[in-house]
């Protein structure tokens, strides 16, 4: 590995290429930035996963595709309920909103200080 600085390292490529590991054929390059937090997540699951940290976002995108197409949109879910209707009663409903109402009042008395 070839030093380039403190915090970061180039690996040349014919480390990977003796790994003989599949590499992902490049056709965008893109750049982006990142929160530290962020970049350090990525360094993290590619040290974990023994990869660059392109593959880490790549596995990482993959992943998070795979486990939001199990998940139904924003508009399934409203024609779920259209069609089956709520979980619950009508006035379970009232009752609930009533509840989220007061809860949110006492919560905004509490931040703004107020007495009403």
């Amino acid at each position: 590995m070839c030093e380039t600085s403190e915090k970061h390292t180039i690996t040349p490529y014919h480390h990977f290429r003796s790994l003989r590991l599949p590499m992902a054929s490049m056709t965008i390059r893109s750049t982006y930035a990142f929160d530290t937090e962020t970049a350090q997540a990525i360094r993290a699951l590619a040290k974990r996963w023994n990869v660059s940290q392109a593959e880490a976002i790549r596995r990482s995108v993959r992943i998070a595709m795979e486990q939001q197409a199990n998940e139904p949109t924003p508009a399934e879910v409203l024609a779920h309920y259209r069609e089956q209707g709520a979980p619950r009663s009508w006035e379970e409903t009232l009752q609930i909103t009533e509840q989220l109402r007061q809860a949110r009042a006492a919560d905004d008395r509490r931040r703004t200080g107020r007495q009403d």
